[in-house]
């Protein structure tokens, strides 16, 4: 048995990267897990990656920047599973420019991936309606981009506080 058995663990941008090595590690510890990534081709080759190695995992395509397509993924995880023990808001991009030279769509991007998708997120899994309050929240890929301040200042300052506020709020880590 491992640290996660009988847990499931949504986590977003998981198709590549930090986040489909979290999906690889939480499913050999056991947990079942929903992969989600906008880009269809790698959110499936990880589930094919955790299946071939005996894990349970499920795939759902989708930008969590849109609010029906974060409330579809709870959903999926909650009918494929029956529940949400965590969520690992992962997902995000970078659009390599000085500051000086951002185009201000590009700086859009990155915020509406990373604060409104955490939202999204957040707000979906912590529904009124989910009376299980446990479970855990996290927020990945806050210090992989040395050089992004950009990438940097969305994760670190909106995502972190909506962390302490989830755990606060609803429940303890798992």
């Amino acid at each position: 048995m491992g640290l996660l058995t009988d847990k499931v663990v949504v986590i977003t941008g998981s198709g590549r990267g930090i986040g489909k090595e979290t999906a690889k590690i939480c499913a050999n510890e056991g947990a079942r897990v929903v992969v989600n990534d906008i880009d269809p081709e790698p959110a499936l080759e990880t589930v094919e990656e955790i299946r071939k190695n005996g894990g349970q995992a499920t795939a759902y395509i989708g930008d969590i920047s849109d609010e029906s397509a974060a409330a579809d993924l709870i959903n999926l995880a909650k009918n494929a599973f029956g529940k949400i023990d965590a969520l690992v808001n992962n997902a995000g991009i970078t659009r390599d420019a000085l500051l000086v030279r951002m185009e201000t769509e590009k700086w859009d991007e990155i915020m509406r991936v990373h604060l409104r998708g955490g939202f999204f997120m957040h707000k979906k899994r912590s529904s009124r309606d989910d009376k299980t309050k446990n479970g855990w929240s996290d927020n990945k890929s806050i210090f992989s981009c040395r050089f992004e301040r950009k990438y940097r200042t969305s994760k670190l300052f909106c995502c972190e506080s909506w962390t302490y506020g989830f755990y606060l709020n609803f429940g303890k880590r798992a």
